[in-house]
Formats: C-alpha cells, structure tokens, sequence
C-alpha cells in the first residue's frame, strides 16, 4: 500500500522542476518504506514470540554482552522486552550488517539479496543529506523508471522476507 500511494504521485501534473523534485522524493521514501517493514516485521516477531525474544538476547552481541550487576536482575528482566523494541527504535534499518545479524542470529530468518538496492542507498542519501546533488554538486535525476525499479526491488525483497518468516514461523499473522 505504501509504495503503491508513493509511485501514485509520479502521475501528478506539474511543471519540471516540481516533477523532478517529485521523483527525488518518491525514490528516497521508498527506502523509507523498506526500513519501515523491517522495524515493524522484527518488532511483531519479537512481541508474538518468546523464542524469537530469546535469541536476540542469547545472540546477538549489543544484547548478550551487556554487563548487568545482579541488583538489576529482576528489574531488567521484567523490561526485557522493552529494552529490545528500544534498541530497534534506535537501529539505522539499512546498515545491512546490524540488520542482517538481527534477523538471521534474532528471528532465525537470513535476509534476501540486498544487492538490488546498495546503489539506491547511495542515491538515497545524496538525495537526502546533500539535498538531491551528489558529492561533485551535480543534481541527482531521477526517471519514473528508476522510480518504479526500486519500488519492484522494495517489493521483492519485501516479499521474500515475508516468505521466509512464514516459513519459519508458520504464520502469515503479520
């Protein structure tokens, strides 16, 4: 639904400029788009499932190293939860070396292929950091067509992640 309301707006009539500021936009929300569905897919995950819980804690080092002084026992294990959503809060969603270990030592899930959308990111953060000019100062362009390959990336990556939770999990309750 996101990225079908994000590619509705390439159709919009207005002059150049606008147009081409228009799919700027759209290219660098749909990255948004993905790194939503990867916060809201691990936080469901690790909120429905105690194993998945577990294993982030057990698993994955920002977690498991954490030294704790035995006073805080059962203080900390009755926000457990809590501290692992806010740790995900705080995650940049696509550093895909943080987020890969999230998935696959967390929930047990490998990510697809991110090789589709490196490039994208580097776009992406021009558009966003450098206000849509790379590092020689040149405006970034971008085509409906690049537009829609990303948004078909997105998808599909979205999908096959999707897929490998249901297989994992045996539920599409997400």
């Amino acid at each position: 639904t996101r990225i079908e309301e994000l590619t509705t707006t390439l159709s919009l009539q207005t002059d150049a400029r606008a147009k081409a500021l228009v799919s700027r936009l759209v290219f660098s929300a749909l990255i948004g788009v993905l790194e939503a569905f990867l916060w809201e897919t691990a936080q469901h995950w690790i909120e429905e499932r105690e194993d998945v819980l577990r294993r982030c804690i057990e698993k994955i080092p920002v977690f498991r190293d954490q030294p704790m002084k035995l006073g805080e026992v059962f203080e900390r294990h009755g926000k457990i939860r809590e501290i692992v959503k806010g740790h995900l809060q705080n995650m940049v969603w696509h550093r895909w070396d943080q987020v890969g270990i999230l998935y696959k030592s967390g929930l047990g899930v490998p990510l697809p292929s991110t090789k589709a959308l490196r490039e994208a990111l580097v776009i992406r953060h021009h558009i966003v950091h450098r206000s849509g000019t790379d590092m020689e100062g040149q405006l970034i362009t971008i085509n409906d067509s690049e537009v829609r390959d990303l948004a078909d990336a997105v998808e599909a990556f979205a999908k096959s992640l999707a897929s490998a939770c249901l297989e994992k999990f045996g539920t599409t309750d997400f």
